[in-house]
């Protein structure tokens, strides 16, 4: 092994990758750990990230280009084991609840109408209106993926994890 890498495993066993709106995930976080180590915490980790790509005109090419963000729009924590020297095999079950609104399409175009519906009785609120219109048309819906990582915190060291992505169905 180069520099001790690939010594220690973490794996996430669940019952299903395929979730509802408000389910419970239920899960197992095993961790092989080959020589003592101090660890801060074992936690396991729900986050959703959203993909937004727009496109945005570049005045020193002359031409539009893509622009893609990355934002994470909700994240839950559990912590399975506090700090202490971790070595042999651990295995965690745990439970998370899916959130009841997990759909970031629908966030996002709410959030655009209600910024909208701010101006529409002022003198502007036509020209606002054309311009998100425009500017819908310009960007692509936002893609939402939603993960479960399950981790040793080592301070002042590489975390033992294991990432695995899930999907959230919309109801």
């Amino acid at each position: 092994m180069v520099f001790g890498f690939g010594e220690d495993k973490a794996d996430l066993v669940l019952e299903k990758t395929s979730f509802s709106a408000g389910e419970i995930i239920r899960g197992r976080l095993v961790l092989n750990i080959s020589k003592p180590k101090k660890g801060r915490s074992v936690r396991v980790v729900l986050f959703g990230q959203k993909t937004q790509t727009e496109w945005r005109y570049d005045f020193s090419s002359k031409h539009s280009k893509p622009h893609t963000a990355v934002t994470k729009i909700y994240e839950f924590e559990i912590e399975l084991d506090k700090e202490k020297e971790y070595s042999g095999n651990y295995a965690y079950d745990f439970e998370i609840a899916v959130p009841q609104s997990a759909d970031a399409r629908k966030q996002f175009e709410s959030k655009i109408e209600n910024t909208l519906q701010q101006y529409d009785n002022t003198p502007v609120g036509g020209i606002f209106r054309a311009a998100a219109g425009i500017g819908k048309a310009a960007m692509h819906p936002p893609r939402t993926d939603w993960f479960l990582e399950g981790k040793l915190d080592v301070p002042g060291g590489f975390d033992v994890s294991k990432k695995v992505q899930i999907q959230i169905l919309q109801t």
